[in-house]
């Protein structure tokens, strides 16, 4: 079959370029992200004016994340209820971002002492350019800040698009086959949640299953409901029996390589060794919640279940492409660590 390798990538330096104080102070402006999806798109395009974090890192995001914001103060999720509106108000940063579903009566006490409020879309497949040209322009109060900015984004934007026609690509490569074959090619792909792994993400064509190669062996016709998220019995999990099945939680994922139950163990995947733990540093690359890493997760979930179509060479350089630009190196070692092979 025939392998498809991405283009010659251009080695770069770092996204975030020199991040002196210099330049933090002739731009000025001080933000803060009320998601973890949103906390990491500004540590790529402006580290220098955060003023909070929305969760605490995990010890092994640290040493992926710019040097000068590992101990700033945790401030809340937006969606979590539990945002610190008088720290928030005491730092006085001049943009706070939120998800587009947030409501406004949580904005309003922000915009009634000043602060300038900005939705941004979510980081579902095709919106991370949505996103990323929101926050630029919105960072881009004047020419200082312009100038540190725009570098920076359209280099994230260039990977996206990147890796948006190799997905393009190779999601064209497998219809074309399964015309061919007269028959689906997809693996039915379960999505693990919880530390049990018996709450899931239901789907139907064109979901986050599709877009990996696979179908959702769970669609949410067969839950009955339109919740996305919903726990599940092990019964319906042997009935649909995945071929692939991607891990959340860490401990889980190693439980089932390690020393699975014998219900889990007769599962086709388990069968087959196709059980992968989705990478969550510095954020989640695949599932919840979903980031600008998806622009990489993507590629590497569908390295997973087509192999054929992508390999598993392309998937690594594709990851240590965009940790090089906007994070840090990712060895060899970091990148077997981060899928929970280490």
């Amino acid at each position: 079959m025939r392998i498809f390798f991405l283009c010659a990538f251009i080695l770069c330096a770092s996204a975030w370029g020199d991040t002196t104080q210099s330049k933090q102070s002739a731009c000025g402006l001080k933000v803060f992200g009320a998601s973890p999806a949103l906390n990491v798109l500004l540590e790529i395009l402006y580290p220098e004016g955060m003023i909070g974090l929305s969760y605490k890192p995990y010890p092994e995001d640290i040493a992926f994340m710019p040097e000068r914001i590992v101990n700033l103060p945790v401030l809340g999720i937006s969606t979590k209820g539990t945002l610190n509106f008088e720290q928030i108000a005491k730092l006085k940063p001049d943009v706070i971002f939120f998800d587009e579903g947030t409501l406004d009566s949580l904005l309003e006490p922000y915009r009634k002492i000043g602060i300038h409020t900005i939705k941004l879309p979510s980081f579902t497949y095709g919106d991370y350019t949505k996103a990323i040209d929101i926050m630029s322009k919105a960072l881009s109060v004047n020419e200082s800040c312009k100038n540190l900015i725009e570098p920076r984004s359209e280099s994230l934007l260039k990977f996206v698009h990147e890796s948006n026609a190799l997905l393009k690509d190779v999601s064209y490569a497998l219809s074309s086959q399964e015309e061919q074959a007269k028959q689906s090619l997809r693996p039915r792909v379960y999505f693990a949640l919880g530390f049990d792994g018996l709450r899931t993400q239901c789907g139907d064509v064109g979901d986050l299953a599709y877009q990996i190669g696979g179908v959702n062996a769970i669609s949410c016709e067969l839950l009955g409901n339109a919740n996305m998220q919903s726990n599940i019995n092990f019964e319906l999990l042997a009935k649909v029996n995945p071929q692939v099945i991607f891990v959340r939680e860490i401990s889980f994922f190693k439980e089932l390589v390690q020393s699975p139950s014998p219900k889990w163990q007769a599962l086709q995947a388990l069968q087959h060794k196709r059980v992968y733990y989705a990478p969550s540093t510095p954020s989640n690359w695949l599932i919840n919640p979903p980031s600008i890493l998806r622009s990489i997760g993507l590629v590497w979930a569908f390295a997973k279940t087509q192999p054929h179509l992508i390999s598993e060479e392309v998937a690594k350089e594709r990851a240590q492409s965009f940790y090089r630009r906007f994070l840090r190196e990712l060895s060899e070692e970091d990148y077997l660590r981060v899928q929970g092979l280490l």
